[in-house]
């Protein structure tokens, strides 16, 4: 993964982990609930199995 599309892929998680808990706060998890999921299985993918 080049490092463009590091930061890229970071900036969207974190658009979208931000926008998640904005919805967390009026009620609806749902959207919180998948992106950190998608955090977590993507860290475990490419953070710890890849060594």
């Amino acid at each position: 993964m080049n490092f463009l599309l590091a930061i890229t892929i970071f900036v969207l998680f974190a658009f979208f982990l931000g926008w998640g808990i904005v919805l967390l706060l009026a009620g609806q998890p749902i959207l919180f609930t998948v992106v950190l999921l998608a955090f977590l299985g993507t860290f475990v993918k490419y953070g710890c199995l890849s060594h």
